[in-house]
């Protein structure tokens, strides 16, 4: 059997758990953890049994996951998925990459 891609939910809002149901339900993919600020954030990650963290940073220090979802608030699109291009991991990036038309046009190496 082939492996699984691991991937991890950046913001578990209302697209963040429609994101994790799906990976749930694959057969070829896995949840490897939750990116969440929010009280929430401990409570799915009780109940999916993966790792959660606090941020960006502290995941890509600990334990990169195969492929990401970003699903956070359209004003933290940018950092973070720029963030995880860099360190080449694939992204679904769940909105717009900006809020505005100068920032999403930067050229990231």
């Amino acid at each position: 059997m082939p492996k699984k891609v691991k991937i991890s939910v950046i913001g578990i809002g209302l697209m963040g758990l429609q994101h994790i149901k799906a990976i749930q339900r694959s057969k070829n993919a896995s949840l490897h953890s939750i990116v969440e600020i929010k009280k929430t954030g401990n409570e799915l990650a009780k109940k999916f049994k993966v790792p959660l963290y606090k941020n960006t940073k502290i995941l890509l220090e600990s334990d990169k996951p195969d492929a990401v979802v970003v699903a956070t608030p359209n004003v933290l699109h940018e950092t973070d998925t720029v963030q995880f291009l860099n360190s080449k991991i694939p992204v679904l990036l769940e909105k717009p990459i900006s809020d505005d038309i100068k920032s999403a046009k930067k050229n990231y190496k």
